[in-house]
């Protein structure tokens, strides 16, 4: 229930598109994935991490760790250094092991902080 209430809020629609990836208009940089990960606030890069430990994992988004880190490290909106990220990430949603990764960073990150409460 609470990822359709994260939908509905972020983008208006109620399902999640883990494929999506598009400028965050509040300030994050780039906004991808099932919950709107974003590159300013790091957990994209956590995703992305995570996803580096796959089994299918096969390198694509090794040119993005860095700047992805400075990014997170100062929160910035800016979006430069990462020509080709959005389409890489909609790429690799084809891999069941990408959204699986999705999933558990937000799982991780937030709802199960969340349930403390």
């Amino acid at each position: 229930m609470s990822t359709y209430i994260i939908g509905l809020y972020q983008s208006g629609f109620v399902a999640s598109y883990p494929a999506r990836c598009e400028k965050d208009d509040s300030g994050g940089g780039l906004a991808s994935g099932y919950i709107n990960f974003t590159t300013g606030n790091g957990d994209a890069l956590e995703v992305i991490q995570e996803y580096q430990k796959t089994a299918n994992y096969t390198g694509g988004f090794d040119k993005y760790i860095g700047t992805l880190k400075k990014l997170a490290a100062t929160h910035s909106s800016s979006t430069a250094g990462l020509d080709g990220y959005c389409g890489l990430w909609t790429k690799s949603c084809k891999d069941p092991n990408f959204f699986a990764t999705q999933i558990a960073v937000a799982n991780s990150r937030y709802q199960a902080p969340s349930l403390k409460y």
